[in-house]
């Protein structure tokens, strides 16, 4: 399968030729930064074409968008909840790990 992307003033456009489905899209126009757009791009590529995954597979990808390293700012509405909930998932797998009774 083979994919164009392309940058657009107003997001990305995805061309995939494929024997079944020729697809011309545009994603990620709606959002409110670039960061929130190509998060976007990415969940189409990773809803379409990526490997499937869930709450008891053994490998799982996630999307997110974190503050950098250096940033002392606030963290507000969905990036503090996407790394809460990141720390929470990494909490439980290494408690999980370290004491497996506990599970």
């Amino acid at each position: 399968m083979k994919f164009e992307i392309r940058k657009a003033k107003n997001g990305w456009i995805i061309e995939c030729e494929d024997p079944e489905d020729l697809t011309n899209e545009i994603v990620g126009v709606d959002e409110p930064d670039e960061h929130e757009g190509f998060r976007t791009l990415l969940w189409e590529f990773l809803n379409a074409y990526g490997p499937t995954d869930g709450k008891y597979s053994k490998k799982r990808l996630r999307i997110v968008i974190i503050p950098g390293n250096s940033y002392e700012g606030p963290i507000e509405g969905e990036y503090r909840e996407d790394l809460e909930s990141l720390r929470d998932e990494l909490n439980y797998q290494l408690t999980r790990e370290a004491n497996p009774k506990w599970t």
